[in-house]
């Protein structure tokens, strides 16, 4: 008896019906947008705050750590430049890297020559290309003098990704502090009128629970 008494009860809960009562959409949105307006504009002030001010908080950590890791980064640059010869013009990430890797242009440029002729053994051509489109010369050479020199770059560098790295991070919890913002509205903010759902029913909750009059159990009851 007790078993299918629960059964029954767990089967009331998973049918149980909303209420069908209109509600604005725009809150959500609005939260969704910027975190916090949909509780200010629903009169929850306080929770509105908390989450206008959260979102604050993350841009400004955001904000900060970019220009930090961005900082950090064109120092990098500039030290190779100074103590390399390396250009700090270039935009192509690709040519810091090897600066990274390589403690010369030219023992770069020899990888890159081995590389073209394991791809295109029988065509010289081939080979001619893709070496001349990868390689460093001119005012793109560098060379470092030394390992200590080079290492020091790297390390720059490496400070600069993880900062920046973390930035990411950092960004993605705006986009958490928004579908926190917006559950909180969808689910446990009142509307403006505070009016209840069903006899029991809490204002301050969008959920309400009473005694299914159809069937033995509980009925859950939510406001949309």
């Amino acid at each position: 008896m007790k078993r299918v008494s629960l059964v029954l009860f767990v089967l009331s809960v998973l049918s149980a019906a909303a209420e069908p009562q209109q509600y604005n959409g725009r809150y959500i949105l609005a939260s969704l947008a910027v975190p916090g307006a949909g509780e200010m504009w629903m009169n929850s002030r306080l929770k509105g705050e908390i989450f206008l001010w959260t979102d604050a908080a993350v841009w400004l950590t955001w904000g900060t750590m970019m220009t930090i890791g961005n900082s950090s980064d064109h120092s990098a640059r500039l030290f190779a430049g100074q103590y390399s010869g390396s250009s700090t013009t270039q935009r192509a990430d690709d040519y810091y890297v090897a600066l990274e890797r390589y403690p010369t242009s030219d023992m770069h440029n020899e990888d890159i020559r081995r590389e073209a002729r394991e791809m295109y053994p029988d065509n010289p051509e081939r080979q001619r290309t893709y070496a001349e489109s990868r390689s460093y010369t001119g005012n793109l050479a560098w060379n470092w003098g030394s390992d200590s020199l080079r290492f020091n770059y790297w390390r720059q560098r490496k400070s600069a990704r993880s900062v920046l790295h973390a930035a990411g991070f950092v960004l993605g919890a705006a986009l958490v502090d928004r579908l926190v913002s917006a559950i909180d509205v969808a689910f446990f903010t009142p509307t403006p009128d505070h009016q209840s759902l069903t006899p029991g029913a809490s204002p301050l909750s969008r959920f309400a629970a009473a005694p299914a009059l159809d069937r033995p159990g509980l009925a859950v009851y939510y406001r949309f």
